[in-house]
């Protein structure tokens, strides 16, 4: 018997660690020794331990086979799906240095090129149907920073949709910073009618994490940016503002409320505001974990 490849161990104080398998989304807590013995030769295929590990998927007589069957089913599961949600990333590289990025702060430079393009368009061909829907999400490191090149992609993909007879939609996940009305108006003429903009609480707090340059705040910025497109733009081009939300912002979300009140984006029935929760993985909820820095792998390594 060998370990799932779906396996994420996690090593916990004294002997024992805590497995996840993303396959079967079991757990298991088990002592580090036996959690290895078990995958030798040392037991019977048919010890009462070896097939309850078995059965829950954290062993198996073929990994690989594991890995081939999830492809598989997975492409029959999407096969002829009237509805694909894709994200694309154009690139890591951004115009801001968020101190929490899970990309790190150094980030590669490349940029999405058009073999990958042409490889999603095949994609969309053996997997969608006629009248099926394709949203892309265009994503970052910031994806405005090579919009000519997003444009032009978003294009190519949505001729490859129409050709099928499916609905193309296109969204872009932006910091905002870039999101003028000139280059919202070029997202618009080109069937990318949404835009979620990411940010950080009210100005103290959005200006202490997401800069240009270190002391360079963006808050008054973006929200200028995005008063006037909803100014400007027809009303089927919607925002959404994605506050980001941990503890050390949180006591300034009422604020945030406020000044966009005061500012007039209640007026506009094509602007929403969520939160989204920013993880912490140094609050652990496992009483017995070690310190999670320790076994946090790079970013890269992903």
């Amino acid at each position: 018997m060998e370990h799932s490849l779906f396996n994420v161990q996690i090593p916990l104080k004294g002997e024992k660690c805590l497995v996840y398998n993303s396959l079967s989304t079991q757990l298991l807590v088990i002592g580090k020794a036996e959690y290895y013995e078990l995958a030798s030769d040392s037991y019977s295929p048919f010890h009462p331990r070896i097939l309850e590990l078995i059965y829950r998927g954290f062993l198996t007589p073929d990994p690989t086979s594991q890995y081939t069957e999830i492809l598989s089913s997975d492409f029959i599961f999407k096969k002829d799906n009237p509805f694909i949600h894709l994200t694309i990333m154009m690139s890591e590289s951004c115009n801001f240095s968020c101190n929490y990025c899970n990309q790190g702060q150094d980030k590669e430079r490349a940029v999405l090129s058009a073999d990958v393009v042409s490889a999603i368009c095949s994609y969309i061909t053996n997997t969608s149907c006629s009248n099926s829907e394709v949203d892309i999400s265009w994503f970052g490191g910031e994806p405005l920073l090579h919009l000519d090149s997003l444009i032009n992609y978003s294009n190519y993909i949505e001729g490859c949709c129409n050709n099928l007879g499916a609905i193309y939609k296109g969204r872009v996940l932006t910091n905002g910073f870039l999101l003028t009305k000139k280059n919202a108006d070029k997202l618009y003429n080109n069937n990318i009618k949404v835009a979620q903009v990411s940010f950080d609480g009210d100005k103290l707090a959005h200006d202490s994490s997401r800069f240009v340059h270190k002391g360079t705040g963006t808050y008054d910025l973006i929200l200028t940016n995005l008063h006037d497109v909803l100014t400007n733009l027809p009303t089927d081009f919607k925002v959404s503002l994605r506050v980001n939300v941990s503890s050390a912002n949180a006591s300034s979300l009422e604020n945030l409320i406020l000044d966009l009140e005061n500012k007039g984006f209640n007026r506009f029935s094509n602007f929403v505001v969520y939160w989204g929760h920013i993880y912490d993985p140094t609050k652990s909820n496992i009483e017995d974990a070690l310190d999670i820095n320790d076994i946090v792998l790079d970013h890269r390594t992903f």
